[in-house]
């Protein structure tokens, strides 16, 4: 119950920051701003996704061999380094 307040909080938080921000004009008229560009760094959005069977327990036996692995920690890195080559393919940083 207490983190749902804390996350509450922290939401409506950030959204009164980028009220403040789009009323100061910080990105009135940046059209080459990505769209990322005032995403909150402490705000985490829940992904769900499916994997095929023998994907997954491959990610499973690394997970069992390899020291401070988790599975979330292999979608997670897989992702940003998938989402950075996409990103760089559009000329985008």
């Amino acid at each position: 119950m207490c983190s749902e307040i804390s996350f509450a909080f922290l939401r409506l938080e950030v959204s009164k920051e980028r009220e403040l921000s789009r009323g100061k004009g910080t990105d009135a008229g940046n059209e080459s701003a990505p769209p990322w560009a005032n995403a909150h760094p402490r705000i985490k959005v829940h992904f769900s996704t499916m994997f095929s069977e023998e994907l997954h327990m491959k990610m499973t036996y690394l997970t069992e061999n390899l020291p401070k692995l988790s599975l979330q920690k292999i979608v997670q890195e897989a992702t940003a380094l998938y989402v950075a080559q996409k990103l760089n393919e559009l000329g985008k940083p």
